[in-house]
């Protein structure tokens, strides 16, 4: 959050505030892509809407969380958002039996949940910029291996997995 302050830590002029901006724009709008691009990969359900409404909804509010003083109540907004996508799409990596996936996005909420204690519950606030780092990287991570994951056509991972097997 320092980075999208007019002043830097040092109370100088904080030069690379124009960087934040088009960086964290650039991470949303990617993660919102992939969230849409997800969510039309798997059978239309409650489960993929919710990741395709709350996956883009967080990005939304993301983004708009550091370009306004309202940053308190648009983080949090955005961390509901993005908790209900990954609960969205934790389902939809169920019923595909993608249980490593699954694995990896609960340790994002898992995350998510850290760092929304650390934060409102003044528990180790310290740790809140290394959290909130592990999370922004692990979730894009992770949402790009489930977009990978479901861009790929079912009997190319058939063949895939069956070469792995066979090694």
């Amino acid at each position: 959050s320092a980075l999208f302050q007019p002043l830097a830590l040092n109370g100088m002029t904080n030069t690379a505030r124009s960087f934040a901006f088009v960086a964290m724009l650039l991470y949303a709008t990617s993660l919102s892509v992939m969230f849409w691009l997800i969510s039309t990969s798997y059978p239309k359900s409650i489960a993929s809407k919710t990741v395709q409404i709350f996956g883009v909804g967080a990005m939304v509010y993301a983004f708009i969380a550091v370009t306004t003083p309202m940053h308190n109540l648009l983080t949090i907004i955005s961390a509901s958002f993005l908790a209900i996508a990954i609960l969205g799409m934790l389902v939809l990596l169920q019923r595909a039996a993608k249980y490593k996936q699954v694995l990896l996005g609960s340790f994002n909420l898992l995350l998510l949940t850290i760092l929304s204690a650390t934060t409102k519950g003044n528990v180790f606030v310290e740790l809140s910029p290394a959290i909130e780092w592990l999370l922004f990287l692990s979730g894009a991570v992770w949402v790009a291996l489930v977009y990978i994951g479901a861009s790929i056509p079912d009997n190319l991972s058939k063949r895939m997995r069956e070469t792995q097997r066979a090694n």
